[in-house]
């Protein structure tokens, strides 16, 4: 009985670090595109700048 408690707590606690991991990775993929774009927009403006 106690095995198949540790074993049910041991599959909670892979899938909900599962879940974070994933969660993190789309967060960090959210987070680089946001400054990839913020980049460009930057660049796009130093090139107007540079442009006049």
């Amino acid at each position: 009985m106690a095995a198949a408690m540790l074993e049910l707590v041991a599959k909670l606690i892979l899938t909900l670090t599962k879940e974070v991991y994933e969660t993190e990775v789309i967060t960090l993929v959210l987070v680089v595109e946001k400054a990839v774009s913020f980049i460009e927009v930057k660049i796009d403006e130093i090139v107007v700048k540079l442009d006049m």
